[in-house]
């Protein structure tokens, strides 16, 4: 996820990154951000289970799920969570199109 984070902080956007869920709670109601971005694979988690946890305690929050795998099965899980779905690869579009509202 650091090349995403290279991107948002190059255009004066602000990130804050986590490495776990622990502290998400606190920082989301501090920061209210449009977005978060969550590798599916976590530390100590699942990030499907974290968006759905996220989807039921602030269905307002964009969420995108980002994965080193272009599945298709990772994005159908995605959408029915309400997430989308960003393989590595498209990280950069994702990154335009985020930025082009």
């Amino acid at each position: 996820m650091s090349y995403l984070k290279e991107l948002i902080t190059s255009n004066r956007d602000e990130c804050v990154e986590l490495n776990d869920e622990a502290n998400f709670y606190s920082l989301y109601r501090d920061y209210k951000p449009d977005w978060i971005l969550i590798d599916i694979p976590l530390k100590n988690n699942n990030g499907f289970k974290l968006a759905e946890i996220l989807k039921r305690d602030f269905p307002e929050v964009n969420i995108a799920l980002l994965s080193d795998f272009n599945d298709e099965r990772l994005r159908i899980k995605s959408e029915e969570i309400g997430a989308v779905f960003i393989p590595k690869e498209k990280t950069f579009e994702f990154y335009q199109l985020i930025n082009s509202k």
